[in-house]
């Protein structure tokens, strides 16, 4: 088994990680504005020339040409637009009403509801996402 030895890129890697790691936890910004900081700043590190193959920056944003990326992220402002109105608390306190409160009622009622969405999407994937929230 040959061994691993720490050369410049690694360190480099765990820099950004460790960057990104206090960008999440701390929220000086947020979390989206975070990712999408490491991203570029993952290109930006490329174009030095010891870095030169920590990422192929022709290809750094081609996870948003992704359908399912891109309607997730549509769910979660929708979602995030819901909440602030005040909308979401309202369908909670009906579903709590109609769940009667107890656990496996409001487990069915939750899983009709998201079963009810699944009209508006096309991939399973996107569906399945949302059974694990």
């Amino acid at each position: 088994m040959d061994t691993v030895v720490l050369n410049i890129e690694m360190i480099a890697v765990l820099c950004l990680l460790g960057f990104t790691i206090f960008l999440f936890i701390s929220e000086v910004v947020r979390v989206d504005l975070a990712a999408i900081l490491v991203m570029v700043l993952l290109g930006a590190l490329s174009y030095i020339p010891a870095l030169s193959g920590l990422a192929d920056v022709n290809h750094l944003f081609d996870g948003f040409a992704s359908n399912a990326v891109i309607s997730i992220i549509a769910v979660m402002i929708i979602g995030a637009g819901l909440d602030k109105t005040g909308l979401m608390n309202t369908v909670a306190a009906r579903i709590l009403k109609f769940g009667d409160l107890l656990k496996n009622a409001l487990f069915l009622s939750y899983l009709e509801l998201l079963d009810s969405f699944q009209v508006f999407y096309k991939m399973l994937a996107q569906q399945r996402y949302f059974y694990l929230l």
